[in-house]
């Protein structure tokens, strides 16, 4: 993976988990780490909305514009008018979304662990408790009592099965709320906590 990033106050997860996906595809595939650029799609793209955008509209975004360095058209916080210069720097072959929502707990995590297999890192939607702000280390477990946040967007990197573990087994994630976040920015959430792998998630794919 990548350097992890901050989104700030901006309801900008979904485009920041799709990011990463993409930046992790192209260091897989070709070896250099790059850092791309969120507000291209945030000012770009007709399905930002002041809530947010899913990582499933940011990445059929990247399919059909691309996007540039983040060095050409840094992070800014907020949707503005501007648009980079030239030509995209590396554009996303294709993606793929899957709907989890039908199967049962152990089918959702088969389908999951194998896509993650199959073509790396995926972005997934999960249920955003307030609780999941003071995150610290360990594996994250709603406390029962933190009210809902809405929805969140975050990268399974990994897993581990583990069956001390609720549900036997964990999600390692990537999330965007800085390195200082968390464990350097990622967290262990048990298999089916938090709606994680009950929606549905979106992998890419890069051909150089």
């Amino acid at each position: 993976m990548t350097t992890v990033k901050h989104q700030q106050n901006l309801g900008s997860c979904g485009v920041f988990a799709a990011v990463a996906v993409f930046e992790s595809l192209i260091k897989k595939e070709t070896g250099n780490e790059v850092d791309l650029s969120e507000q291209q799609i945030i000012n770009g793209s007709r399905d930002f909305l002041p809530s947010g955008i899913s990582s499933v509209d940011a990445m059929k975004y990247m399919k059909r514009h691309g996007l540039v360095r983040e060095e050409r058209f840094p992070y800014r916080d907020q949707k503005t008018d501007d648009v980079p210069e030239g030509p995209a720097d590396y554009i996303l072959t294709d993606y793929h979304y899957v709907h989890t929502d039908k199967l049962a707990l152990a089918g959702k995590i088969r389908t999951i662990k194998q896509a993650v297999l199959e073509h790396g890192p995926v972005a997934t939607n999960m249920i955003f408790f307030a609780d999941l702000d003071r995150y610290r280390q360990g594996v994250y477990i709603h406390d029962g009592k933190s009210a809902e946040q809405g929805g969140h967007w975050v990268v399974i990197v990994g897993w581990r099965d583990d069956p001390a573990v609720k549900n036997g087994g964990y999600w390692i994630c990537r999330n965007s709320w800085g390195a200082r976040w968390g464990e350097k920015g990622y967290f262990r959430i048990p298999y089916g906590e938090c709606g994680i792998d009950d929606f549905w998630f979106v992998y890419g794919i890069f051909d150089p």
